[in-house]
């Protein structure tokens, strides 16, 4: 009896060894929702929705956050920049198409997750292209492409903050150019 004690003694400190001994194993998080694209809807009391005049458009909680936006010349763009007040991460929504001025995107390389979804509208319609991906550190990163050049991403940034801005980008809808 005491020998067979012993042997499962031997048996779960070998366990507990390899457990501690073999590398932490990288975890996978959820991936954050994939906007369905509609079209807007009256506007919210308290939301700022932003855009071009016509096509997707993003509405923003005026309470919580702040608005900034921009034109660049080269090349020439048109934006908007998302940040919480008091915060210093931001979203940034282009109505040019993003731009990217490298091959091989690092942050990606080094992701332990990655992952491409198409963003869908609400007849099913392919209208877009979701990338995400976060590092072993649970910092996540996004990045949206939707039809009619209009890109949308944040780099990295916590679990809390991802959170906020998914609920920017989530509010996506169409604003269809009046018909006369």
């Amino acid at each position: 009896m005491l020998a067979k004690l012993r042997n499962l003694l031997l048996v779960i400190a070998v366990l507990v060894g390899i457990y501690f001994l073999l590398p932490p194993r990288k975890r996978s998080l959820l991936p954050p929702p994939v906007p369905v694209v509609h079209e807007c809807q009256d506007l919210a009391l308290g939301m700022k929705r932003i855009g071009n005049r016509y096509g997707i458009q993003f509405d923003v909680p005026t309470e919580n956050f702040n608005v900034r936006e921009g034109w660049g010349d080269m090349p020439p763009t048109h934006g908007f920049d998302v940040s919480q007040k008091g915060g210093r991460a931001f979203l940034e929504i282009s109505l040019e198409r993003l731009t990217d001025n490298m091959a091989i995107d690092p942050i990606r390389v080094f992701s332990v997750s990655v992952e491409k979804r198409p963003i869908l509208d609400d007849k099913g319609q392919t209208i877009g292209q979701d990338d995400w991906g976060h590092l072993d550190s649970g910092e996540r990163w996004r990045k949206l492409e939707f039809r009619g050049r209009v890109g949308v991403k944040y780099g990295l940034v916590n679990e809390s903050e991802a959170r906020t801005f998914d609920g920017i980008i989530n509010s996506a809808c169409i604003l269809p150019a009046p018909t006369s």
